[in-house]
């Protein structure tokens, strides 16, 4: 499926889009209605984080329809983090994680990073694993008091 995936810059106007998009993937793992609640304003997508310029798209090249985005921060330290990678539950298992998980790698390097951290979501911390991460750890959830997430490290 990746052969017919172009990664590009979102547009503002997909905000809601991509942010309804965020909510179903992290819905996927099977999380009841309340925990999702709570996670909304944490993996909202707003026209303002788009104009940052640190979200890319994985979209359809014909339909032009977003599969799944990747957010990329650089501290300045040598180390970026990957903010955020979600995959429409549609286009799981398809190579679109591993496509965006690939830019955002790429990206991290040409801004100077040597290691890219992730704080994993823990049904996904299995899919870092095999792309070459190591965990290094645990974090606090931004979005859950009391839950602890993997803190994984990829190299660059």
């Amino acid at each position: 499926m990746t052969a017919g995936v172009v990664i590009r810059a979102p547009h503002a106007h997909e905000a809601d889009m991509l942010s309804d998009m965020v909510l179903r993937s992290k819905a996927s793992w099977g999380y009841p209605p309340d925990f999702m609640a709570a996670c909304v304003d944490v993996l909202r997508i707003t026209p303002e984080a788009i104009a940052e310029g640190a979200i890319r798209v994985a979209a359809d090249a014909e339909a032009d329809v977003p599969l799944g985005l990747n957010k990329v921060v650089c501290d300045g330290d040598g180390r970026a983090g990957l903010d955020k990678l979600f995959i429409a539950p549609e286009a799981m298992g398809s190579g679109v994680g591993a496509l965006l998980f690939d830019d955002a790698a790429a990206r991290a390097k040409a801004l100077g990073a040597t290691v890219m951290t992730i704080e994993s979501d823990p049904g996904a911390e299995s899919f870092y694993l095999r792309m070459g991460a190591i965990r290094v750890g645990s974090v606090a959830s931004e979005a859950i008091p009391g839950r602890l997430l993997p803190k994984l490290e990829f190299k660059l």
